[in-house]
């Protein structure tokens, strides 16, 4: 009997094998703990590339991206292609153009695939839309990762002698219904630097003319996006760029202007025909001979933001530090008792508690109280995160004689006279900091990691390390690079790990979703940022990475209505956290009220990022509303510096979790009060007026009368 029914079981029992084998010993399940493998999907007109969030299209007749989407949301404009590369031998770049888009024969082929990334190289030739092709191939090179991050390298190869001017290597057009601001960073040609720096968002609406916006000679990053999404661009590599004055005749100056606009600004952004267009050249304007085999490499990264959700679960921490930062000749970790009173105030997460010179992770003053250290507070369930940094390397350290002035950022940055700081383009120095992280980890129970690090120091010219040559290198890579092995070094060696970054302004969706956290303030004085700037900043969900604030440049806020009106926990130091919970500090009470209710399982919605859910009438009045089981829990946080009168409006009951025929009463969780007993629906509520001190956001629950 078992050999008759042998060949019938046999090939299910196979097939099962496989299927589950594909999964344990194939394509992963996640990548980087959060996101699924890439999906690609050909076609004989078109390549589909999808990630968990993001969706790209590369048209097979030219090998330019036909699409880039965001969670379903379309950031080309309508019939544009990127990068809309083009060149021309005139100075008139307008009457005669080459471009890419018309390529009469174009080679596109899948040359790596992986569940992290997919490699596509595209070759073609330069041609007008009549069909003429000039003597130029283009060869281009797609990185296509895991969340959607994208770096294209750009090739032109001449095919015979000849001369050309202009040499577009990337255009792009982005509609304008992803659009409401523009941030940049500071241009590394500051010389002729146009424009705020990167602190400093801009709205943008269109005005149905041509008009510039904002560029740079040499701009590493600038950032076009909404209240919910966005799209960045990067560039790293500025050594092959040509441009340069044009005298005028009979002793006249040259214009500052040429057929694309401003001459000395290789990257650009206008509006134009209804959308805003980006442009980055590599030769502008500059007459440069050219022979059989002469070649032009350029390269610039984009990727849409936000990568990733958020994790509900971090917007409950309650943050103390421990430190130190850097190493202390006299630091002793806090013993078990004051342990167990910071626990039953709210605390749940501690960062540091390892004393180690930097770039020696792996073996801290005392292992064996680090160890007795994080046992105590895995007791009271507080979760315990040690302080590294990307950059410093201590002075003291055999590593440190032996390889400082090799792998150290120039110009060189010290701290304190006791660390260097190195570079993040240094790959001797990455695979140097992975091996000491991993041995932290390995020696010790942690629960992830905090990072510091020095985003001021992304640009660097030490040749030593392969940067710097004509111009500076900016190391967006070398951050990423950074953030990923920190990434995949926790989800190896931590259970349910999380990563907080000390990223300062930096909001690169290169780095931030691979982060958990992001603290933001230590050197941002929000008092003299715009709404718009504030906003970038500190709405994690549109990052993909939750906000922690330091606090110390928060005058003219109150405190405590700041983080609630941004829906950003704060980084207590340690002796601030014992002498708050002694005086009584009043955000212990919000705390209560957000563990009874379970704000981290609960939906999060904000009227700065969903006003089609919840909105208030006064534009000073920011609301939180979480949902669970029915039920809402409002925060209204006052950011002005007098108390105001709001009505709050709940635009979308059924997303919000509620009935609106429905009947609920409102209750003052602060106060202890029932506002509304005896009940209202949704919609009698919203002509209900609530008052808001600036110093006393309002706690409010909701809930069904019956």
């Amino acid at each position: 009997m078992a050999k008759k029914l042998l060949p019938m079981v046999l090939p299910a029992v196979v097939g099962l094998f496989l299927l589950v084998g594909a999964s344990l010993y194939g394509q992963p399940r996640s990548v980087y703990q959060y996101w699924t493998p890439i999906d690609v999907r050909e076609g004989p007109e078109s390549i589909q590339i999808a990630g968990k969030r993001f969706e790209y299209v590369i048209d097979r007749k030219h090998g330019l991206f036909s699409s880039t989407k965001l969670l379903g949301e379309e950031f080309l404009a309508p019939g544009a292609v990127m990068p809309d590369m083009f060149v021309s031998p005139e100075s008139d770049c307008r009457k005669v153009r080459f471009e890419a888009r018309w390529s009469p024969k174009t080679s596109v082929k899948i040359t790596e695939r992986s569940a992290e990334q997919v490699l596509i190289v595209v070759r073609g030739r330069y041609a007008d839309k009549d069909g003429k092709t000039f003597p130029m191939d283009y060869e281009l090179t797609y990185r296509i990762e895991f969340d959607g991050f994208v770096k294209v390298s750009v090739k032109n190869v001449a095919t015979e002698a000849g001369t050309i001017r202009w040499i577009c290597f990337n255009r792009a057009r982005i509609d304008p219904r992803r659009v409401e601001f523009w941030a940049r960073n500071n241009d590394l040609g500051r010389q002729y630097d146009y424009g705020p720096s990167f602190d400093e968002a801009q709205k943008v609406k269109l005005e149905g003319k041509s008009r510039f916006l904002f560029g740079g000679m040499r701009l590493p990053f600038l950032h076009l996006g909404n209240r919910k999404t966005g799209i960045e661009f990067y560039q790293g590599d500025f050594r092959n760029m040509t441009h340069g004055y044009k005298d005028g005749e009979a002793g006249r100056y040259g214009s500052g202007n040429d057929a694309m606009g401003f001459r000395y600004l290789m990257t650009e952004v206008f509006e134009r025909s209804g959308a805003y267009e980006l442009q980055m050249m590599s030769i502008r304007d500059s007459f440069i001979p050219i022979r059989k085999g002469w070649a032009r490499a350029n390269s610039f990264m984009f990727c849409l933001t936000p990568t990733r959700e958020t994790r509900q679960d971090l917007e409950q921490m309650r943050v103390c530090w421990v430190g130190p930062h850097q190493w202390r000749r006299r630091f002793v970790h806090p013993d078990e008792d004051l342990i167990r009173a910071w626990a039953e105030k709210g605390i749940n997460v501690i960062i540091g508690g390892a004393n180690y010179r930097s770039g020696d992770y792996a073996n801290p003053d005392n292992p064996e109280e680090v160890k007795k250290f994080i046992a105590a507070c895995h007791k009271h369930g507080i979760r315990v995160i040690p302080y590294v940094t990307f950059s410093d390397l201590n002075h003291t350290l055999p590593v440190a004689r032996e390889h400082l002035e090799e792998w150290m950022v120039e110009p060189k940055t010290e701290y304190r006279y006791i660390t260097t700081l190195m570079c993040f383009g240094c790959r001797p120095w990455r695979e140097h900091w992975k091996t000491q992280v991993e041995a932290l980890l390995d020696r010790f129970g942690f629960d992830g990691l905090y990072i510091d690090y020095w985003g001021s120091t992304l640009a660097c010219v030490n040749q030593r390390h392969g940067c710097g040559n004509r111009f500076k290198r900016y190391n967006i890579e070398g951050l990423r690079e950074f953030a990923k092995i920190a990434r995949k070094i926790v989800a190896e060696k931590c259970k349910n790990p999380f990563i907080v970054a000390n990223s300062g302004g930096d909001f690169f969706a290169a780095a931030t979703g691979l982060f958990d956290v992001r603290l933001v303030g230590e050197n941002t004085r929000f008092a003299e940022q715009s709404p718009e700037t504030i906003r970038l900043m500190l709405d994690g969900r549109r990052q993909g990475c939750q906000v922690l604030l330091l606090t110390r440049h928060l005058r003219g806020f109150n405190l405590v209505s700041f983080a609630l009106a941004y829906n950003a926990p704060f980084r207590f130091p340690q002796g601030r956290v014992t002498r708050r919970w002694r005086e009584g500090d009043p955000i212990w009470k919000y705390w209560d009220v957000f563990r009874a209710f379970g704000i981290a399982q609960a939906r999060t919605f904000t009227t700065l990022r969903d006003p089609d859910v919840l909105s208030a009438s006064n534009e000073a009045c920011f609301v939180t509303a979480w949902s669970r089981k029915g039920e809402l829990l409002l925060v209204l946080a006052n950011v002005s510096k007098e108390a105001i009168k709001t009505k709050l409006r709940l635009e979308d009951p059924e997303r919000l979790g509620l009935k609106k025929d429905a009947r609920y009463r409102l209750y003052d969780c602060l106060a202890r009060t029932f506002i509304e007993k005896d009940g209202r629906t949704i919609e009698t509520l919203g002509a209900r007026e609530f008052t808001v001190d600036p110093a006393a956001p309002r706690l409010l629950r909701l809930t069904p009368l019956d």
